[in-house]
């Protein structure tokens, strides 16, 4: 065959090829078939590959956490504290601002047997005072330390100082002291007025009328020793009750009271009469000698009288 009879063979060959390939197509396109993909050389991708990512469900929070924890339960720990991903980012991004801005500083750590010099820059530093007096320890409004409490703190801060603790850690810990030691001391009040109460009430059912007059009886034992009297009524049992408001104490007193000098109830009435009133009363009775013979010589004054007198002695006073 001619190449010329070869060419219209040929062409008509191609146009029956080109033909078939729109027809395959349009017939794709009316059953809703996807055209045909790019290839390799055009730059084309698989399907599938095409089609990853798109619309797909992102991980939900719990999902995140257990991945970048990999097993690992400090680290779960750690996730656990964020409510979500956004919140995470957030934090981590707050503490490398503050580690850039040098807010954060990571503390020197101090060596064994340290020098005077490396001791002195360490707590500098830290703000350790160079000191343990420059500690600052404030007291709560309305309370006021005692003796044995101020000792504790001097005794605190010197253990402070000797174990480089930070000044914000010794107040805190100080406050929470102060705070437990006020706390004590209020509920003590309230538990002293109840034994008061409740022990000058078994007393009084116990003696009766006679009850001012045990008190005083109590009190005359102590006569020229307020210091003592003061310091025996404050103490405290094993109980934690004064013994002021023990009513086993004050019946023990009242005893021995009685028994060392039996005098000593005389003229106690319910407490009204004081060795000075009492002197006065024998002033006013002596004057009688002058002024009314007979009165001072009744049997009524002279009773009078010699209690006075006894009730003085039982307390070493003198008349003059």
């Amino acid at each position: 065959m001619s190449d010329q009879q070869q060419a219209p063979a040929q062409q008509q060959g191609n146009d029956a090829q080109a033909a078939a390939a729109q027809q395959q197509a349009a017939a794709q396109q009316q059953d809703g078939a996807k055209p045909a993909g790019k290839t390799i050389g055009e730059g084309g991708a698989p399907q599938g590959q095409q089609d990853a990512g798109k619309g797909a469900p992102a991980a939900d929070w719990a999902t995140l956490r257990s991945d970048w924890a990999g097993g690992d339960d400090a680290t779960s720990k750690v996730l656990d504290r964020y409510s979500d991903g956004k919140a995470f980012v957030k934090a981590h991004k707050e503490l490398v601002d503050k580690l850039a801005s040098g807010e954060l500083k990571t503390a020197k750590k101090l060596p064994e047997n340290p020098t005077p010099e490396q001791l002195a820059d360490y707590r500098k530093a830290n703000g350790i005072p160079e000191k343990p007096d420059g500690y600052d320890i404030q007291f709560p409004v309305g309370f006021t330390p005692d003796d044995a409490t101020k000792a504790t703190l001097e005794e605190y801060r010197a253990f402070a100082h000797a174990n480089h603790i930070p000044p914000n850690l010794v107040k805190g810990q100080v406050n929470w002291f102060l705070a437990a030691q006020q706390k004590a001391a209020e509920a003590r009040l309230v538990q002293d007025d109840k034994d008061q109460s409740d022990g000058a009430e078994l007393l009084r059912k116990d003696w009766g009328h006679e009850f001012g007059r045990n008190i005083q009886t109590v009190q005359a034992l102590f006569e020229g020793n307020e210091e003592l009297f003061g310091a025996i009524m404050g103490a405290r049992g094993a109980d934690g009750k004064k013994l002021g408001n023990n009513p086993d104490v004050l019946r023990f007193l009242v005893n021995v009271g009685v028994n060392a000098n039996p005098s000593i109830r005389e003229y106690a009435g319910d407490g009204s009469v004081t060795p000075a009133s009492a002197a006065e009363r024998i002033k006013e009775i002596e004057d009688l000698r002058t002024k009314d013979w007979s009165k001072y010589r009744s049997p009524a004054i002279q009773e009078e009288y010699s209690r006075l007198l006894s009730y003085m002695e039982a307390r070493g006073q003198k008349v003059a």
